[in-house]
């Protein structure tokens, strides 16, 4: 960290647990001397918890102050890219001490060669009271930055106890209204209860009346089931008897019915056989005409074949006769021309055989 410490007793690093939980967020500040600004990073608790999700030992949440030095230990100021400084979590721990800026004006030699003693002494002097000067100067920077500091860690702690008083002031009064409704409500509860009561003797009054009207009504009501009884007992004698002539009648019905339908399948059966006796000499008699149909078309075709044999035979004789006469013709005229009548003879033998 540039002129920055981690420190939380001395005041220049800080967890402002306060205000980051009234925001819903955990938030660490460092604390610059060289610019005496503040510069703050927030997590939420969810993202807080992210980065311990790997470390066995703070992986549990109940370990605050192990976690807090861990993140206050790794905190740096980096370059933001705008040329300022933003505060970022580092993957291995910062150094403890400074890192200050060595201005490059210190590194200009001083020719002390060509001063003679007392110029020498002179500069000395000087150097020395420049250097108690800038002490001086700095002491009450930083005596100036760590008041306004301490001041704004005041006001912040000033704001979460104002925070912590409204919020205890918002428990009270929720406490206390709270409390007056378990009392309406425990009034409300015992004027029920007498209610109650009230209702649980009217209701003795009325059962103690509905009581006596039931037992003159059961009175009457069990004498006129009685009498129902006798009544229902009459008609169920007179119905068994109209079922038994019903059942009667309905047994004799049906036996007629039976005897009717197995005329009816008789009669039937007798019409079914005959059409299936007539079915079957239908059939036989139209196989019959299919054969004699069958055997004609085979003797037409025997016929047919046999005519068309004879006709190719006829055919046959007729182009051999043709043949013969057209060689005859051509062996004269080879006599003709060549005078061999032997040769001619053994040509016309030949085309004899």
């Amino acid at each position: 960290m540039t002129a920055a410490s981690r420190n939380v007793e001395d005041g220049r690093g800080s967890t402002d647990d306060a205000i980051g939980r009234e925001l819903g967020k955990i938030r660490f500040s460092l604390f610059s001397v060289d610019t005496s600004d503040v510069y703050s990073l927030d997590y939420s608790y969810g993202d807080f918890d992210q980065l311990f999700r790997f470390d066995a030992e703070l992986m549990n949440p109940n370990k605050k102050s192990e976690r807090f030095y861990w993140v206050l230990r790794r905190l740096d100021l980096v370059p933001d890219g705008s040329g300022g400084l933003r505060v970022a979590l580092q993957s291995a721990e910062t150094s403890e001490r400074p890192r200050l800026v060595v201005s490059s004006e210190n590194k200009h030699n001083i020719p002390i060669g060509k001063l003679n003693y007392l110029g020498r002494a002179k500069l000395r002097e000087s150097m020395v009271e420049l250097d108690k000067k800038r002490m001086a100067l700095i002491d009450q920077r930083d005596q100036e930055r760590r008041l306004k500091f301490l001041a704004r860690i005041a006001e912040e702690r000033r704001a979460a106890e104002e925070a912590a008083r409204v919020r205890e002031r918002k428990v009270r009064e929720e406490r206390d209204e709270k409390r007056a409704q378990q009392l309406g409500e425990r009034h409300e509860a015992i004027q029920r209860e007498e209610q109650r009561g009230e209702k649980e003797e009217a209701r003795r009054a009325n059962i103690a009346v509905l009581k006596a009207q039931r037992e003159a009504n059961e009175k009457s009501i069990i004498s006129a089931v009685f009498e129902r009884q006798r009544k229902a007992a009459e008609e169920k004698k007179e119905k068994e008897k109209e079922i038994k002539r019903r059942t009667e009648e309905r047994i004799d019905r049906e036996r007629e019915e039976r005897q009717q339908y197995e005329e009816h399948m008789r009669l039937i059966e007798g019409r079914r056989q005959t059409a299936w006796r007539q079915r079957e000499q239908r059939l036989k008699d139209r196989a019959a005409a299919q054969n004699m149909e069958r055997q004609r078309a085979l003797d037409n075709k025997v016929i047919r074949n046999k005519l068309l044999h004879e006709r190719k035979i006829e055919a046959v004789a007729g182009l051999n006769e043709a043949r013969k006469k057209v060689y005859e013709d051509y062996v004269n005229e080879k006599k003709l021309l060549l005078g061999d009548k032997e040769g001619a003879e053994g040509d016309v033998e030949m085309a004899a055989s």
